[in-house]
């Protein structure tokens, strides 16, 4: 049974480093990336029932944040906490987290010292009960997740 993973992310600018996630993923047998279309991270919350669904069957939640969380971003973030989904928030800068119940692990990605961030999303991904070869698959396109948000904005 493949790995799905639904790419919530936080502006339009960033689904182009979403795309990309889903490219390398195609790549990998068992895992499927799902991300939603850029038209929905307006101000609105805005979320067509394809998406809604894709975000039922996932069975993590890459939450990929360069600036403040959109609305349709923070209504992803509580349908998935409320499903009881793993949820890896993947933050770059000083944007400000919402949608996020207290005790969900954040992680902050310094350009400085990435490593830093990459050790404790190893951590929080060994514990979530995702199996063994899924937990390597997703660690690697989470990393892969970090190297390109601290690329894209430099």
């Amino acid at each position: 049974m493949a790995l799905r993973i639904f790419v919530s992310y936080s502006q339009r600018e960033d689904q182009v480093l979403a795309l990309r996630l889903q490219t390398l993923a195609s790549t990998r047998p068992g895992l499927l990336v799902h991300v939603p279309p850029a038209l929905t991270r307006g101000r609105a919350p805005s979320q067509s029932n394809g998406d809604l669904h894709e975000l039922h069957q996932a069975n993590l939640v890459l939450a990929v944040i360069s600036r403040a969380v959109s609305p349709t971003m923070q209504k992803e973030l509580q349908v998935a906490q409320q499903l009881g989904k793993p949820i890896v928030p993947i933050v770059l800068s000083k944007a400000e987290i919402s949608g996020l119940h207290p005790g969900q692990p954040v992680f902050h990605v310094n350009p400085q010292a990435p490593w830093e961030s990459e050790h404790q999303i190893v951590e929080y991904l060994g514990q979530a009960h995702l199996g063994k070869a899924n937990v390597e698959s997703v660690v690697g396109l989470i990393l892969l997740a970090v190297g390109l948000l601290i690329l894209a904005k430099k």
